[in-house]
């Protein structure tokens, strides 16, 4: 396959290439491509069994979303996908973790977007500062993990990186629901 590129935005973060690509046989289709830096999840349990949260208005969908804490790599510095866990669940859960298990990666929307998201389970919590950057507006609560389970189970949590980490964690044997 042939394709032709454009650039048609670009930030110190993000970039959108206008793509016209050829399928053979005369076929052609256009569509954007977006390149993101990557990012971070983290499903954080602490010593309670409970679930590190935050709750954010998205603009994108115009909801307020229910969501584990995630954040995109830091471009301008050679951070690594661990590293950058850790910063986010420091910044916004205002916590830090002596435990990290690396659960995989994950393509949130493949067609369009060259994004892959590292997630992370932490445990042995300690508290810290919280330190959001300052266009993040999101408040970080702690919820019963069988709680998060219901609300997983009922269908409230519409976050594909959410339920991923939850899935894995999951089946990788690290949740613990005592219910």
């Amino acid at each position: 396959m042939n394709a032709i590129k454009e650039r048609i935005y670009s930030d110190s973060s993000y970039s959108i290439d206008a793509v016209n690509l050829d399928l053979g046989e005369g076929i052609h289709c256009k569509f954007p491509l977006m390149h993101h830096p990557g990012g971070v999840v983290i499903l954080a349990v602490n010593d309670k069994n409970q679930v590190a949260l935050v709750k954010q208005n998205r603009f994108a969908i115009e909801e307020e979303t229910l969501e584990l804490p995630a954040g995109k790599l830091d471009k301008s510095a050679t951070e690594t996908p661990l590293e950058g866990a850790q910063r986010e669940l420091r910044e916004e859960v205002g916590c830090l973790a002596k435990e990290w298990t690396f659960l995989g990666y994950v393509y949130p929307s493949p067609g369009i977007l060259d994004e892959k998201l590292w997630l992370y389970f932490a445990k042995e919590i300690i508290p810290s500062q919280q330190d959001l950057d300052f266009d993040e507006i999101l408040t970080a609560e702690w919820i019963d993990l069988e709680t998060f389970h219901s609300f997983i189970s009922a269908g409230s949590i519409h976050d594909a990186k959410t339920l991923c980490a939850y899935l894995i964690a999951k089946e990788k044997g690290l949740l613990v629901l005592t219910n």
